[in-house]
């Protein structure tokens, strides 16, 4: 029984502080505590296992409880149409309480530079295995393309931390890999406009007291260091120089003199489409072609299998 006039910390001392390798299980801990006091459980329960060497198995249906769990430490039980129930051994926390039902759960945004590439990503969701991991992304065109994301849209996601996707066609990649502002010392601070440019081939706009031509040069280099991090963490390409260029690698229809051209390759499709309908296409005939193809072949695209990768490897680092 437990004395009312310890604290839980210490009846949980008192239970388990002597016995090493002792087995705790908890049956939902999470009620009637408020969801800070529930995040500071769990790193409470997470310190003490690491410093008694204790395993912990607790039952819960709260998010706060698993959102910083790492995968394998998740196990969904659910039921089947059988009526008997399953363990999946392992799962993102969004994806385990989506399959529990909560379809108006978080959606991970993933933002591409036109319509033919939101197809190519949204065939690269249908083949991750998980259908709970598939349904927690959400595909969404940009206006204005790539200068647009660049340079307006991933500051702003920058300066509020928020966890985007954002996945541009390959011919936009100006450097193998992107710096890590932590790799940057102070003495560079007047150089991370032209280190950004260099890297992305953006010019990315910041509110900045006074106007963003002068103003406040604290505050810029803290913007600029800001939107190099997210950057890391967030954004990401498509493994061909285009969607077009994906699609013909599928089908194996890539000339030598095409490869990692996108305007060649979008030349390519395009007469592709034109002859398939027997007249020039538009723009939308073209795409909707191009679409059907990649759909044909897209077990068989290593791209495709590649960008799958990329997406999966990316909802792993969110919590």
């Amino acid at each position: 029984m437990v004395n009312p006039h310890r604290t839980v910390r210490a009846e949980f001392d008192m239970l388990v502080g002597w016995f090493r390798g002792t087995l705790l299980l908890l049956d939902e801990p999470e009620v009637s505590l408020h969801p800070g006091a529930q995040e500071r459980l769990l790193a409470f329960l997470t310190k003490s296992a690491r410093q008694k060497q204790m395993q912990i198995i607790f039952s819960t249906h709260s998010p706060h409880l698993v959102s910083s769990l790492p995968d394998d430490a998740i196990k969904t039980f659910f039921q089947l149409p059988d009526g008997s129930f399953s363990v999946l051994p392992g799962t993102h926390p969004y994806a385990a309480f989506r399959r529990l039902g909560a379809d108006h759960g978080r959606d991970l945004l993933v933002v591409v530079e036109d319509r033919l590439a939101k197809s190519v990503v949204e065939l690269a969701v249908s083949l991750i295995a998980d259908e709970a991991a598939r349904s927690v992304f959400r595909v969404e065109v940009a206006a204005g393309g790539a200068e647009s994301i660049l340079n307006y849209r991933m500051p702003v996601f920058a300066e509020t931390g928020t966890r985007v996707l954002v996945l541009l066609d390959g011919d936009k990649r100006m450097s193998d890999k992107t710096s890590h502002p932590e790799t940057i010392p102070p003495a560079d601070n007047p150089k991370l406009g032209d280190k950004i440019f260099a890297e992305l081939g953006a010019k990315p706009s910041f509110q900045i007291d006074g106007g963003a031509a002068g103003g406040n040069e604290g505050q810029r280099v803290i913007a600029q260091r800001k939107y190099l991090a997210w950057v890391y963490e967030n954004l990401r390409y498509i493994p061909t120089s285009c969607p077009e260029e994906l699609i013909l690698h599928a089908e194996g229809l890539v000339p030598l003199e095409a490869a990692g051209r996108s305007q060649k390759c979008k030349a390519i499709l395009h007469n592709i489409a034109s002859d398939a309908l027997g007249r020039k296409a538009n723009s939308e005939q073209t795409d909707s072609y191009e679409e059907m193809s990649l759909a044909r072949c897209k077990a068989d695209s290593a791209h495709l299998i590649e960008l799958r990768d990329t997406l999966t490897a990316w909802l792993a680092s969110v919590r």
